[in-house]
């Protein structure tokens, strides 16, 4: 039936109606309903976004109406030279329907206020002109606010911001300088002789300059102001026109655009800082250089500089100082200690404390290297639904054959990823309709075949419907005879559309209900190519939820769900366009709505929710210019050549053309009288290793529609051939050479224009390389990459109001993740990393040096690497080499091995003899471990093939160093080589000692105890006429005492500075080789990795914990060490010193604990000469009674470290016997003992 307006309609709802959750209804339900046609609620606001209005042309503001016919129109003024403080709290673009407060009496006036009739039309929009012109006649230049409001309902109501000009601004900020151009925006001529100012956020004038005859004026130096000045605002006048650019908002964002890369290098210094690998194991030491370049790659004068290395907490684990070689050059050898933590440390060059010129890390990880090189490829880099992908395995052992034979599994992971274009970078290719769970495929186990290969298919299923694109990850491992596998991973891009649609919403912030929100779209194939004439569906929805009473629960219990309700309000359909369309929806009410974009034939879709609101927040212009399309010729240009760029744009006009990067290189100003032009730049030595060619094109506003754009942006980089600037290194290295043999490495470098070459030669283990995927040093790339673009580009043209007639208007209508590698702890040969550094050597004049390295027992890869400079030339080189025998030995031990273990030991044998050979491989072990069996295996290999043969092995019940002896002979050859293995006893070290007199004449007798482990004992009898020998035994467990904490780490060496000779006798053998100095040093640098940056002390080397008192005791050690002659970083004292001053005050009433601290903080302070009296007399004069005795002898001994030995002795008591201390002995918080507060009161006596 037909529904008629009007009439009442009854409506029932029978009894037994089945609901969506599958309820019935329990009875019959009634109701009337009437259908009438819907008026649009009342509506007011401004045309156009923006609040620029062009002096020149109709000077009408459109006020946009629907179902209004009379508005008050409120008119206010504000002086021009309040503009700074008004736009310190307004935002003047957008029709917004609250502004924030601004005290109209202090800045302006009220200039207008009047009744104005609307010509209504029901339902449909209409746009009356405002006059502006009449309100100019003030010989006062301001801004204007006009607001309108409904007579009735004086709450509908919408205020625009305008500014009536004919001076349109375009800025550019290029390094030190400002560029501003003003032209005029009707008739697109440069203004001449305008006033231009700079001015700050809070009012002043910091510049002020003159357009020249292009219309230009330049502030040079212009970031010379501090943060008390910072720059805001560029004012332009002429006579009695006023023009304004905001600086912080008005800046053209280039996102869409290829302007990323590395900084350039302004002022000051940068360095390429480069290690021989990324990895290390805790007691190696991590070798760096570093090559420093001032401005313009110029070689800097020598000059010191500094290495800080940071540990993964944050730490500074050592700062090494060095200096500048004639060619800027510096290395540097890290001692990594034994018991640093594993992870990433960081590298840090720096020029004096704080200026930071270069970095680099390295790793410290318990790793074995690798054995074999695995690489994963696949036969496409992208796939569709239905095709089928063909996954290749390719394994080689690192010494030179394939590792044929070997088992290999693989499996695949397909997840969604967000397909993305650098073209569109600011447009969603992204549905959240839609929704994809994750797909796993085991591909399989198998067997590589004799290239080392085995090739995996999987088809990609069909009808694939994700939110956006996927990506297939795919993993490989390929496992050693042994056990031990390498992996190896690779990932590509499925594309289950042909075509994906780009949404993006054309101004950012809340959508104002009953008006219109636009959106912009874009349709692209998978190459990120705009696609025209695709046939687009757009849904718009409202978001709502719906709270139901819902059954829940087997027990019927009833509760309130909230379910999601999308309403379709609205569908229709659009073609795309060659580039950028535009479509709009209208949100009735307030609340959440999603716009979904679907291509009608590939099925992708995009889709963005927002919000409508009404309440302190509106819509500003995202400002996106509309695209100008800039073309060359040629991907890289050598210098002396001639670029050719073309221009494609979207309009006629004026065209800004610009050479820029860090600063403005070149400038030229066109009139572009159709939509294309051609232009030729040529190509300068300055331009490398790259410049950006960009374009600012702008039309008159005198015939410029509603919602059309005033202008056009674009930019692209120009590549410039840096080949010039190459050293070319040659290394002259055999392609094999044996074990245990002296590997001689002949480099030589061509191509210098002057001087002597630097050169450093590392060579490393390739299966320690390929751990991290470490890729070999390259300066040249570091100093010749591509740059980013610097210059920021600013103008007003995006905030232009359209030209309304004066008459009345009709009604209106990453794809790719960093490589992964496995470090897997499994049971494996213990090794010693093959790696070489050569430092920095100096070439002859003919370019050519030498360098030698010992090779030992190894079988594998070496990457020998090759870096040089001189001047802003630069190279490197690689080439690998083999280090094999005949007869290969790869045998696969235990990391370590325990007291009575049973295992067995794998050993692969490569036969590389040229024929097939009965091989005989024999074991043979020292130290505390058996054989089970025999002790030799024969067995036939044939031509170029592994065998593995496995010996069992027990061990005893000791402790000690296992050293296996392997030797294999067979086919004229032999090989022998040697693994050391620890076998870690069965319980913890215990340490005993005693003491006692022996008199002349008189034997002792001492009682060793008898049930220890054989073979892991050791007694050491001294016997010394020093009285003090008697705490030998204590001593002699503090110097070894295992743990390491700030508490237990002081203590070791802080009696070093007092006890050095009992030391020695207490504990000859740790002194053999090296003295007292050593290890106070030692632990030094030890202390000072712990400490923060708040100058603190941490607990534990790892975390972030400080306990205070232990911090100060730290502090007080190194304080005392300083003072005894040993070297302690300034940065560390200074530091130590102000967490003591931080201490002082940091006492709660309370806490009687802190009180302690803060005394012995005081006592700390005064032993380095920095005495903190106000605190020390405060404590002396309220809280004396608060404080333990030991905490009164520490406050004695600050005032008589300070000088005030009269105050210190009404401290002391005046008995001289020692004090009875009962003190509970604490584990924690300030560790008070007795034997600790006798002590105290000792060291200050």
């Amino acid at each position: 039936m037909i529904l008629k307006w009007a009439p009442t309609y009854r409506v029932t709802l029978r009894k037994g109606l089945r609901a969506i959750d599958g309820s019935t209804l329990p009875r019959d339900f009634y109701s009337s309903v009437t259908f009438r046609k819907e008026r649009i609620p009342p509506q007011i606001d401004f045309v156009g976004e923006g609040f620029y209005l062009t002096r020149q042309g109709n000077l009408n503001l459109g006020l946009s109406t629907i179902n209004v016919d009379k508005v008050i129109l409120e008119v206010e003024k504000i002086f021009a030279n309040n503009l700074t403080y008004l736009l310190n709290v307004q935002n003047l673009s957008g029709s917004q329907r609250y502004y924030g407060y601004y005290p109209l009496r202090a800045l302006g006036k009220r200039i207008h206020q009047s009744e104005m009739v609307i010509q209504m039309v029901e339902n449909q929009e209409v746009v009356t002109p405002i006059p502006v012109k009449e309100f100019l006649a003030d010989e006062r230049i301001g801004i204007f606010k006009f607001t309108a409001r409904q007579k009735e309902q004086r709450w509908n109501m919408a205020s625009k911001w305008v500014v009536a000009t004919d001076l349109g601004i375009l800025a550019k900020e290029a390094g030190e300088d400002l560029w501003v151009w003003v032209n005029s925006l009707s008739k697109l001529q440069p203004v001449q002789n305008a006033e231009v100012k700079l001015i700050s956020q809070n009012n002043q004038t910091l510049m002020t300059a003159t357009t020249d005859a292009e219309g230009l004026a330049i502030f040079r130096n212009y970031k010379q102001f501090t943060d008390e000045f910072v720059p805001y605002l560029i004012t332009v006048a002429l006579g009695q026109d006023l023009s304004f650019l905001e600086l912080q908002r008005r800046r053209v964002p280039t996102s869409d655009f290829d302007v990323g890369g590395a900084p350039y290098l302004q002022q000051g210094y940068q360095a390429f800082v480069y290690n021989e690998r990324d990895i290390y194991r805790p007691g190696e030491t991590a070798h760096l250089a570093a090559i420093v370049r001032g401005e313009n790659l110029g070689v800097p004068v020598p000059f010191p500089v500094i290495l800080r290395v940071r540990s993964p907490d944050g730490k500074i684990l050592t700062e090494q100082k060095g200096k500048l070689n004639d060619q800027g050059g510096v290395e540097f050898s890290v001692p990594i200690p034994d018991y640093a933590m594993t992870g990433r440390y960081f590298c840090i060059l720096l020029i004096g404390e704080d200026e930071e010129i270069g970095r680099t890390f390295f790793n410290v990880e318990e790793f074995i290297p690798d054995r074999m090189k695995v690489t994963l490829t696949t036969s496409q880099a992208a796939y569709f639904p239905g095709d089928t992908m063909q996954i290749t395995v390719e394994a080689v052992t690192l010494f030179g054959p394939p590792a044929a034979g070997r088992r290999v599994e693989a499996e695949l992971d397909i997840t969604p990823q967000f397909f993305s274009s650098p073209s569109w970078r600011s447009f969603r290719f992204y549905d959240e309709k839609k929704s994809f769970s994750p797909m796993h495929e085991f591909l399989g186990e198998n067997r590589l075949d004799e290239s080392g290969k085995f090739t995996y298919t999987y088809k990609i299923p069909e009808n694939l419907k994700p939110p956006s694109a996927l990506l297939a990850k795919i993993s490989a491992t390929v496992t050693e005879p042994g056990g031990r596998g390498v992996t190896d991973m690779a990932q590509v891009t499925i594309h289950p559309y042909s075509h994906y649609v780009g949404l993006r919403k054309a101004k950012e912030g809340y959508a104002t209900p009953s008006e219109e929100t636009w959106f912009e779209y874009v349709t692209v194939n998978p190459q990120g190519q705009p696609v025209a004439d695709r046939n687009l569906e757009v849904e718009f929805y409202r978001v709502y939820w719906h709270s139901i009473l819902k059954r829940m629960g087997k027990r019927g219990r009833y509760r309130y769900v909230s379910e999601k309700v999308e309403e379709l309000i609205q569908k229709f359909n659009v073609v795309s366009q060659a580039g950028i369309g535009r479509f709009s929806v209208t949100p009735d009410q307030y609340g959440k709505y999603l716009v979904v974009v679907r291509d009608v034939e590939s099925g992708a879709s995009s889709s963005i929710s927002f919000y409508a609101s009404g309440w302190g927040y509106a819509p500003w212009a995202m400002d996106h210019p509309d695209r100008l399309e800039l073309d060359l010729d040629k991907s890289e240009y050598q210098v002396g050549e001639t670029a050719r760029v073309q221009v494609r744009a979207p309009f006629s006009g004026k065209l800004f053309l610009t050479l820029e990067r860090e600063k403005i290189f070149e400038h030229r100003v066109l009139n572009l009288e159709g939509n294309t032009a051609t232009l030729e730049i040529p190509v300068l030595e300055s331009y490398k290793p790259n410049v950006y060619v960009s374009a600012h094109l702008i039309r008159s506003t005198e015939s410029l529609e509603r919602d059309t754009p005033a202008r056009a942006f674009g930019v692209t980089p120009l590549m410039v051939n840096s080949h010039a600037n190459r050293l070319n290194v040659t290394l002259d290295v055999p392609d094999e050479i044996r074990p245990n043999s002296t590997l001689k490495v002949k480099f030589q470098v061509k191509g210098q224009k002057q001087g002597r070459p630097y050169v450093t030669v590392a060579a490393v283990d390739e299966g320690i390389c390929q751990l991290t995927d470490f890729q070999s040093p390259d300066p040249h790339a570091f100093f010749f990459s591509k740059k980013r673009l610097e210059v920021a580009s600013f103008d007003i043209y995006g905030m232009i109001l359209p030209e309304i007639e004066s008459s009345l208007s009709s009604a209106a209508g990453g794809i790719t993740e960093a490589r992964r590698r496995h470090l897997i702890p499994v049971s494996v040969a213990r090794v010693k990393p093959v790696a070489f550094w050569s430092g920095l050597l100096k070439t002859d004049r003919r370019g050519r040096g030498q360098v030698s390295f010992d090779i030992p027992q190894f079988n594998g890869t070496l990457r020998i690497m090759a870096v040089a400079f001189v001047g802003d030339q630069f190279g490197s080189a690689t080439k690998n080499l083999f280090v094999r025998e005949p007869l290969v030995l790869t045998p696969t031990l235990p990391r370590f091995i325990s007291s009575t273990d049973l295992f067995q030991v794998p050993v692969n044998i490569y036969n590389g003899t040229g024929k097939e050979a009965n091989i005989e491989v024999r074991l043979k072990i020292d130290g505390p471990a058996t054989i089970q069996g025999s002790d030799r295996q024969s067995i036939k290999i044939p031509k170029d093939k592994e065998r593995l043969v496995t010996f069992t092995v027990k061990a005893e019940e000791t402790t000690g160093k296992v050293t296996f002896h392997f030797t294999t002979q067979g086919g004229g050859a032999q090989t022998k080589m040697q693994v050391e293995v620890p076998l870690r006893p069965p319980v913890p070290f215990t340490t005993l000692s005693g003491n006692g007199v022996v008199e002349e004449g008189k034997p002792a007798t001492f009682a060793l105890p008898g049930d220890w482990l054989s073979g892991t004992t050791d007694f050491t009898l001294t016997v010394s006429s020093f009285p003090a020998v008697q705490f030998a035994g204590s001593l002699q467990y503090l110097l070894r005492y295992p743990y390491g904490c700030i508490e237990q780490t002081t203590s070791r060496v802080f009696p070093l500075l007092y006890f050095d000779e009992l030391a020695r006798v207490a504990e000859p053998e740790l002194f053999k080789n090296n003295s007292a100095d050593y290890y106070i040093q030692e632990g030094i640098a030890r202390l000072e990795s712990m400490q923060l940056i708040s100058g603190a002390f941490t607990y534990w080397p790892v975390g972030g914990y400080i306990n205070t008192w232990s911090s100060v005791y730290a502090s007080h050690f190194l304080v005392e060490a300083r003072r005894a002659g040993y070297v302690v970083s300034d940065r560390v004292y200074n530091r130590l010193l102000d967490a003591l001053h931080n201490y002082t005050r940091s006492y709660r009433f309370e806490d009687p604990y802190s009180y302690q601290t803060a005394v012995y903080a005081c006592y700390v302070l005064a032993l380095a000469g920095k005495p903190d009296r106000s605190t020390m007399l405060y404590f002396k004069n309220n809280v004396l009674d608060r404080l333990p005795p030991f905490s009164r002898y520490q406050l004695a001994g600050a005032f008589a470290l300070a000088g005030d030995l009269q105050t210190a002795r009404s401290l002391l008591p005046r008995m001289a016997s020692p004090p009875k201390l009962d003190v509970k002995r604490e584990t924690g918080r300030n560790f008070n003992s007795s034997v600790r507060a006798k002590a105290i009161m000792l060291d200050v006596l």
